[in-house]
């Protein structure tokens, strides 16, 4: 017969602890490793703890909840255990704090061309593709699949953005995308192409964790190194960080408000904040979050960064292309904005009452004042859009 859960677990002596409740037997108990938590205590045994006075919780998709007797705050819940001294509150995951809104007008500017890519390998779903300008190239890399999702790689005509070759990304094998890899980001770093993605795995609880992972891209365009960057205060459920090079050093935004930036050594795969500057974003844009990688223009001093706009209308979330830049030094504080989403989804292309109406962009480049940003459309196309880049300078303010 198997043991209740309590009868399983060791107690743990309170005097190096004193922030963790007397150990009781108590079918609250549970077991946390420092792993899991992500917190760098060098505690050589885990954390045990007692949250039985505890009614209310936040799960991880922040969202709160009651909690029912004999139910367990899990650990993805927390950033830091309760014995570190660096102790911090938990930063949920908050994909459904988005306002209820209707459908803003769209930015008054005409694409140059709206081109959807095909011919990419067969699947249900192809979306969230990334494409930057390499050594002459136009690489993409993008998602292949829902469930158990790989990361595809292509080379594109630069004029009609259709591809040349394609093939799979093999990955080197790591237990943080262990189920699947999915909404890859191309970036160049060290001179040499990587691309940055969501590792999905499993915690030690068994729940879904999603971790940032990256990629370094050899001359073959294969992945021969994988790294994991490990950020103390992280999300349990993980995306969207924006890669960018400066002065030597490899930096992401996190969060764009407030505009948070991690400073990122990928041999030692550690991320620490390194700035954050306020950005109050008009309402007109919904939640701001992360896109393709920023771009770098010379002629500015700006990086420009191409993100989405989210919200919710009648149950529905939407997606919509946006834009903002940052100034080409720490903190790297945001300049300028648009007022108003660029590119919104047309309703008449939902496929399916599943899916969120949803513009996605994964990648950018300039080239000859022509402005490209590739997006997924509705979770299951791959499309490109080109816009006149002094078009794009009058949006700006």
């Amino acid at each position: 017969m198997r043991r209740p859960r309590a009868a399983i677990l060791r107690n743990v002596s309170t005097t190096e602890h004193e922030d963790i409740p007397s150990p009781i037997p108590c079918a609250m108990r549970t077991r946390v490793p420092h792993t899991v938590l992500g917190c760098g205590c060098q505690t050589p045994e885990p954390v045990y703890y007692c949250l039985s006075d505890a009614t209310t919780f936040t799960n991880t998709i922040g969202r709160k909840r009651e909690r029912k007797p004999g139910q367990e705050k899990r650990a993805e819940n927390y950033n830091i255990c309760l014995s570190c001294e660096h102790r911090v509150e938990p930063t949920p995951y908050d994909n459904f704090d988005l306002p209820e809104m209707q459908p803003p007008s769209v930015a008054d500017i005409s694409p140059l061309a709206k081109i959807k890519i095909d011919g990419l390998c067969e699947a249900k779903n192809l979306l969230n593709c990334s494409a930057v300008e390499y050594r002459g190239k136009v690489l993409m890399a993008y998602r292949h699949g829902w469930h158990r999702a790989s990361v595809y790689m292509a080379e594109l005509d630069a004029e009609t953005m259709q591809p040349i070759w394609q093939t799979p990304l093999a990955m080197p094998e790591h237990s943080q995308h262990r189920l699947a890899q999915e909404d890859p980001r191309l970036f160049v770093f060290g001179g040499q192409l990587h691309v940055a993605y969501s590792g999905v795995s499993r915690d030690g609880f068994g729940s879904m964790k999603v971790s940032v992972m990256v990629a370094r891209l050899n001359d073959r365009y294969l992945a021969d190194k994988v790294y994991a960057p490990h950020f103390g205060h992280r999300r349990h459920w993980e995306k969207n960080w924006g890669f960018f090079e400066r002065a030597g050093d490899l930096h992401a935004v996190y969060d764009i408000a407030p505009h948070r930036i991690l400073k990122i050594d990928l041999n030692k795969q550690y991320a620490s904040q390194s700035a954050e500057t306020p950005f109050d974003v008009p309402a007109e844009l919904g939640v701001l979050r992360g896109g393709a990688s920023p771009v770098f223009v010379p002629s500015k001093g700006e990086w420009y960064s191409w993100c989405h706009s989210s919200w919710w209308r009648n149950k529905r979330k939407w997606y919509a292309l946006s834009l903002y830049t940052f100034e080409d030094s720490e903190p790297f504080t945001v300049k300028r904005h648009v007022g108003l989403p660029i590119l919104l989804p047309d309703t008449k292309d939902m496929p399916g009452s599943t899916v969120p109406h949803c513009v996605y962009p994964c990648g950018a480049y300039l080239r000859d004042g022509v402005w490209t940003i590739t997006y997924g459309y509705y979770d299951h196309e791959c499309w490109a859009v080109r816009y006149d880049a002094r078009e794009i300078e009058g949006l700006l303010s």
